[in-house]
């Protein structure tokens, strides 16, 4: 679970000069996009769960090239 704090998030909007309000913006559908994910299951050693897997990794796939 990825969890940023008030300094990572101040970090952030220095160092990639977010504009706060876009930021404000884009997180609604950035925490979307991350719910949707952990709803896959991205990790098996279970060849019946490939397909799962599989999926998970096109959806991060999909996500980057967004």
């Amino acid at each position: 679970m990825l969890v940023l704090t008030r300094a990572d998030v101040e970090e952030l909007l220095v160092e990639r000069r977010i504009a706060p309000d876009h930021l404000a913006e884009v997180m609604p559908g950035i925490r979307r996009d991350l719910e949707d994910l952990v709803r896959i299951e991205s990790v098996s050693a279970d060849p019946a769960r490939a397909g799962e897997v599989r999926r998970s990794a096109e959806a991060v796939a999909e996500l980057f090239r967004a």
